[in-house]
């Protein structure tokens, strides 16, 4: 389900075209993944809608998954720039 919600925001400013031919890649891709089918992935969200509370466990699960996943992106992105006055390594050595 954090695959879902992460596939949705990346998708978030695209053109409506554009976005329903790479939601259909993005969720094919995300249910081969995770081994299951779309109808799958309905049935459970239905057996969500019906039980608030598991609902909210598997809800918090996932955004602390989306957090993660934010966070090493994050830090992913500090790792590729050059701490201030540190010299950059000569090339060819």
């Amino acid at each position: 389900m954090a695959d879902m919600h992460m596939a949705e925001a990346s998708m978030q400013r695209m053109t409506s075209k554009m976005k329903d031919t790479l939601a259909i890649r993005y969720y094919n891709e995300i249910y081969e993944i995770h081994e299951i089918n779309q109808d799958l992935y309905l049935e459970n969200l239905k057996i969500l809608e019906q039980n608030p509370k598991l609902a909210k466990t598997v809800f918090d699960s996932v955004l602390e998954k989306i957090g993660e996943e934010e966070n090493r992106e994050i830090q992913n992105q500090k790792d590729m720039v050059p701490e201030e006055g540190s010299k950059p390594e000569a090339e060819g050595k």
